[in-house]
């Protein structure tokens, strides 16, 4: 699928890889008026996430119908703000080495030496 309506202006392609993503969206009621939106995909596009968000919400108001997501112009899809936003996990492919073994945290952060 095309998700450009979900990358904002100056999409480079070098680092967020093409605009055509396979993206898996789980939807999960989270208490009674809160709604948990789980998103997976190989590179997201800058605010791709904020933008998806943003389109599901219009969508829950009626304004965009939910089969126009997909094809909807940027300037329909508003970002959602960062607040709720966090980062789960980050998965690697089996190829990449351990980024704990080839980099060394700052000496700030280090753990403390086993005793």
């Amino acid at each position: 699928l095309d998700f450009s309506a979900f990358a904002m202006e100056g999409h480079e392609p070098e680092y967020h890889g093409g605009v055509e993503k396979t993206v898996e969206i789980i939807l999960r009621e989270d208490g009674p008026d809160r709604l948990l939106v789980l998103v997976a995909c190989e590179r997201f596009l800058y605010r791709m996430v904020r933008r998806i968000v943003g389109g599901l919400v219009e969508v829950g108001k009626g304004r965009i119908p939910p089969e126009q997501m997909p094809v909807a112009s940027r300037k329909v899809i508003p970002t959602a703000p960062p607040g709720g936003l966090c980062l789960d996990a980050v998965e690697f492919p089996p190829e990449f080495p351990c980024v704990a073994e080839t980099i060394p945290p700052p000496a700030d952060l280090a753990p403390p030496p086993c005793t």
